[in-house]
């Protein structure tokens, strides 16, 4: 073959597989976001079974049965989490207790994103570790977390429940013994009047099936989906991996198949082996209409044609097939939906109608939820086929109080058919001229909104708990949070709305689509937020204060017996578009002083700035005091409050609303000399709390101890979880224990078992698997093992006053055994249980000393108890030479 023929040739060879890319890009093309959403509602047009998991935190159910069931089989799917996971470790930055809990509410809706249920929360906190299930009782109480099961069930009305409890780990985990019982007795007593009234808990409803994971019936959740192009394994996956604050242990795919444990079968099972979890329950659509009025049973076996038909014609690269079917389809939805009275169902468009004639009956609650269903993707559908996109942004993210923000409402027609706009309403908006805009092909038309008086970004459940648990709040049905103003026909019990529908504001459309009229909810109205590194954000607009005020901190500690100066951080901000002045009208203690507060305050509009204010104290006795500095522009109206904001890149922001002031905690403390503590970890509470009482410090990030200079130190001291979060720091064991030789002090605060396994440790030490031992209760006896040992003498005498008013079990996976070359100083016994003598263990090496401590001191500082920080202190000292060892 000559050099031209082979050019030739490749040049072919070249050009057929250039027309093979490209075929395949065009296919692969073809499986838009759009497309595969399409089919995902097409395929369940009439499918309305329900299947409620029950778990424990956030990221506990089971992500590869929640996938299969949600997105394979169109099931509509809620998952509920007792909790918000605020006790569980933080792997991605410093925020603990109701902080936690509200980016993990965030991650949790971001897996809903993905795996498409709905996420429901009780009111109950996560408390922690318990011993048993007395231990869980003493801070959840029983009848109130089963009456929020209860209204959740009875709202969301599931056919099938699953709880995460299973064989083996039930009997191990007391936490999972509770959710075993508390589920068990909301699924029997869900229909059961008298002890939970409708009137509070909503309309009775009786589950038909109650499974736990265990062995029985095997479900394969790693099915193939064509037009995703992917498994429902790895769709698991990617919901798991949006629980970052929990770290991902494996990239690896979950198992292949869920297996379910039958514990309640249905009334009208039989004997013959599951085939599936709907096996005795009747889950057809056509039987929906057997209570309801004339015209809507009659409309039910017509929807059930037109959803065939738009099945049949459905074309991945051609959407308009559908047009007509779906409009049909839509419209006997709205149409049912208007004949049939509202039985307390939460939905995105719920709608609190009374029909003359109709009420709501046991027999009409399944139909009541699935027409909502139905005609809610119908709706989404035929938006969808039609190519029809309906956009609601906001000129500004933050709406002040006393101002109004502009909204535009952009409905783009990018199909081949003209629609009809009806009308356009805004939450928060008067304006309410009617429209009838024709939008041709290829054409947009604007809608301009004023709006006011949003509510708060304050997540809705943060309120002041008790036992354990967050108070009743009342929630509008159809998750608008309208500040205050929700129609007494449209509420329901908070919890018994889906986290993924609540909004501050909303944008709701009419539309006219083929000849079907239809109406929809489009969301909240966003702000393009454009993130240099994240790129644009579309957050959700919300109201604010026309002046915010915030400290920098929430909690200050005053070292007793000292004069202390300090300067305090205040930032404030104006989200108005006027300039506002107030005047700082500071409220303290006789002991503190101000010395700077300017006598007035003007800000520009839209102002932020950072004041310093200079603080003096003395303080001669431990105590706690409140400090605020409202701002007052009025004879009855003050600033009183701001805003702190969680933001990471893969989250919208997070705004806790809280006061305009701070704690002041006073300390008894003196500070071994000559102390000079690198702590690794980040700038959170322990490094401000040991920088207050005056120790020397450094804050060292993990990634960064490598390259640190340590002979700047004589101690370093470990945040908690330090090796688990950042593994990286186990290879770096040799040399963190050469600089305990050298003379040096390493505290290493709460290790689980990467860190005890570990070289780190300078001899072994157990710990019990598969569940540590723990300390649970704040108030476990605590006796003295070492009377000798410097740790409770120097430079801070610890007595029985440093122990008492914890607030939280005091310690976490304390070593069963440890090697006899450690001293131990304490013994610590829960009620009823053995003494560990293990939960601070120190060791000479070298010329320096080595201390681990199971002891929850991190989580003690953050709620104020001077013995924590007073014990922290005397431990950082370890290696230290006293004076009278001088």
């Amino acid at each position: 073959m000559s050099i031209a023929d082979r050019r030739s040739a490749l040049r072919q060879t070249v050009l057929a597989a250039a027309g093979l890319v490209l075929a395949a890009a065009v296919r692969l093309g073809a499986q838009t976001p759009d497309a595969i959403q399409l089919k995902g509602l097409v395929d369940g047009l009439t499918v309305t079974p329900r299947v409620l998991f029950v778990a424990l935190r956030p990221g506990d159910e089971n992500l590869p049965l929640v996938a299969w069931l949600s997105r394979a089989r169109h099931v509509q799917t809620g998952v509920l989490s007792l909790t918000r996971g605020e006790s569980a470790p933080n792997v991605v930055g410093p925020e603990t207790g109701i902080a936690l809990g509200a980016i993990r509410v965030e991650e949790a809706l971001a897996a809903r994103r993905i795996d498409g249920a709905e996420q429901f929360f009780t009111r109950d906190y996560d408390f922690g570790i318990a011993r048993d299930t007395l231990d869980v009782f003493r801070q959840w109480d029983r009848d109130s977390l089963v009456g929020d099961i209860v209204t959740v069930i009875r709202s969301f009305r599931p056919q099938v429940v699953i709880t995460e409890s299973s064989i083996g780990t039930e009997k191990l985990d007391p936490e999972l013994q509770v959710l075993a019982s508390v589920a068990r007795d909301a699924f029997d007593a869900a229909n059961d009047f008298r002890r939970f009234p409708f009137q509070r808990f909503g309309p009775g409803w009786r589950p038909s099936k109650l499974y736990r994971y265990g062995p029985g019936l095997a479900i394969a959740t790693d099915a193939y989906d064509p037009t995703m192009g992917r498994t429902y394994a790895d769709l698991a996956l990617d919901a798991r991996a949006e629980y970052r604050s929990r770290g991902l242990a494996s990239a690896a795919p979950p198992r292949s198949t869920s297996d379910l444990e039958l514990v309640v079968p249905a009334r009208s099972d039989t004997a013959v082996r599951e085939q599936s979890i709907f096996d005795g329950v009747d889950t057809t659509f056509m039987p929906l209409g057997a209570y309801a009025p004339t015209t809507v049973a009659s409309a039910l076996p017509l929807m059930i044609a037109y959803a065939d038909s738009a099945r049949r014609a459905f074309d991945i690269n051609d959407f308009a097939a559908v047009v007509a079917p779906l409009a049909r389809f839509a419209q006997l939805a709205t149409r049912a939906r208007g004949e049939l009275a509202w039985c307390r169902h939460a939905a995105l468009s719920a709608m609190p109608l009374e029909v003359p004639g109709r009420a709501c009956s046991v027999n009409t609650l399944d139909l009541d939820a699935a027409i909502d269903l139905v005609r809610q993707r119908a709706t989404t559908a035929l938006l969808a086929a039609a190519r029809v996109t309906v956009d609601a942004t906001s000129d500004r993210e933050l709406v002040a109080q006393s101002d109004t923000g502009v909204v535009t409402v952009a409905i783009a027609n990018h199909g081949t058919l003209p629609i009809t706009l009806r009308d356009v309403s805004v939450w928060g908006s008067m304006d309410r001229d009617s429209v009838a805009i024709v939008i041709p092909p290829d054409s947009a038309a604007h809608v301009m909104r004023t709006v006011a008086g949003l509510a708060s970004p304050h997540p809705w459940w943060i309120q002041n708990r008790s036992h354990g648990r967050f108070p009743d709040a009342l929630s509008a049905a159809d998750g608008i949070d309208r500040a205050g103003l929700i129609p007494s026909n449209l509420t329901v019990p908070g919890v018994a709305v889906p986290e993924n529908i609540r909004r501050a504001s909303d944008a709701s459309v009419t539309l006219t689509i083929a000849g079907a009229t239809v109406s929809t909810s489009v969301g909240p109205v966003v702000f393009p937020y454009a993130d240099a590194v994240v790129g644009v954000q579309r957050r959700a607009i919300a109201g604010v204060p026309d002046v915010s005020l915030r400290f920098e901190r929430g909690l200050q500690w005053i070292p007793e017996h000292t004069n202390v100066k300090r300067n305090l951080r205040l930032f404030v901000s104006s989200a108005s578009d006027h300039e506002r002045s107030f005047t700082p009208k500071p409220y303290a203690p006789k002991s503190v002083t101000i010395d700077s507060a300017p006598k007035r305050v003007t800000l520009a509009p839209h102002e932020a700035r950072d004041m310093v204010l200079k603080m003096r104290s003395r303080m001669d006795s431990t105590e706690r005091h409140e400090f605020g500095l409202p701002g007052v522009f009025s004879q009855s109206g003050a600033y009183t409050t701001g805003f702190r904001t969680i933001q990471y890149s893969y989250l919208p922001p997070i705004r806790l609303e809280g006061s305009a002031g701070f704690w002041l905690q006073s300390v008894e403390i003196r500070v071994p000399p000559g102390v000079v503590v690198g702590y690794v970890g980040l700038n959170d509470d322990i490094a401000s709390a040991l920088e207050d009482v005056g120790v020397p410090l450094a804050v060292i990030k993990p990634e960064d101890l490598l390259y640190a200079d340590l002979s700047k130190v004589n101690a370093l001291l470990f945040a908690p979880r330090a090796f688990e979060v950042h593994p990286d720091l186990l290879s770096q064991s040799r040399r963190i224990l050469d600089f305990v030789r050298g003379g040096g002090t390493v505290v290493v605060l709460r290790g689980e078992y990467a860190t005890l396994q570990s070289r780190l440790m300078p001899y072994p030490v157990a710990t019990s698997r598969p569940l540590p031992a723990y300390i649970t209760q704040p108030d476990a006896a605590v006796s003295v093992v070492a009377p000798a040992s410097r740790l409770l003498a120097w430079p801070n005498a610890i007595g029985d006053a440093d122990w008492k008013e914890w607030v939280s079990g005091r310690a976490l996976f304390v070593p069963t055994t440890a090697d006899p070359r450690y001293t131990r100083v304490i013994g610590l016994a829960d009620p009823g249980q053995s003494v560990n003598n293990n939960s601070i263990l120190i060791t000479r090496l070298g010329k320096g000393a080595f201390v681990y401590t199971a002891l929850t001191l991190d989580q003690q500082i953050d709620g104020g108890v001077p013995g924590a920080l007073r014990l922290l202190v005397n431990l950082l000292g370890a290696g230290a030479i006293s004076p009278a060892a001088r």
